[in-house]
């Protein structure tokens, strides 16, 4: 899989080539001479060599005759969630409610919004930040980039397992303590027995 962000002239090359075999040369006669047209379309659009990668993919999965032109290339090449098997804004939206971290581009989306913005901002605010660093990274992960959650170094909050000798020592002075304890109880006097 291809990491880079923007595309380039031999991405340009290989594209003309594919359309080229995948429709019998028909693409070639209509668009041969538009290359340049393509290219600045596509960069406009900050498409990266994986766009081109998904349009060419969905070409296969139709299997038209025809060539398509620009602007249906085009919206092939822009990915939509589930052709990543990642929940649309909504779904994400309501997982990150939820702290539900299953997909770690959603973690990733509230960690740059900020987790005390995200969880103390009016839904409106927090649901508009979380959408548009949540499509910011979509694009990155189109481009090839992985996201994970990182396991943080959190220094434990419980006391580590006592030695023998510390049990040992915690005992004499408990006993010493619940020994002093007694001698101050009361003792009982018959006279309070019924």
């Amino acid at each position: 899989m291809n990491t880079r962000i923007e595309i380039n002239d031999q991405d340009m090359i290989d594209l003309w080539k594919f359309m080229g075999e995948q429709y019998d040369g028909s693409f070639t006669t209509r668009f041969g001479n538009q290359l340049k047209i393509w290219m600045t379309h596509f960069k406009r659009k900050k498409f990266s060599p994986r766009h081109l990668e998904l349009g060419m993919e969905k070409c296969v999965e139709l299997s038209e005759v025809h060539a398509p032109n620009l602007s249906t290339f085009s919206a092939r090449c822009t990915p939509e969630f589930h052709d990543y098997r990642l929940p649309d804004e909504d779904e994400a939206y309501l997982m990150a409610t939820r702290g539900d971290w299953r997909v770690p581009i959603v973690w990733h989306a509230v960690s740059k919004v900020g987790q005390w913005e995200f969880r103390t901002w009016p839904e409106g605010k927090s649901r508009k930040a979380f959408v548009k660093q949540y499509q910011k990274l979509f694009r990155l992960h189109v481009a090839g980039e992985r996201f994970v959650i990182p396991v943080l170094d959190v220094p434990q909050l419980t006391e580590p397992e006592p030695s023998d000798e510390e049990v040992a020592a915690a005992r004499v002075i408990l006993s010493r303590f619940i020994g002093k304890k007694n001698a101050f109880k009361p003792k009982n006097n018959s006279n309070d027995q019924v």
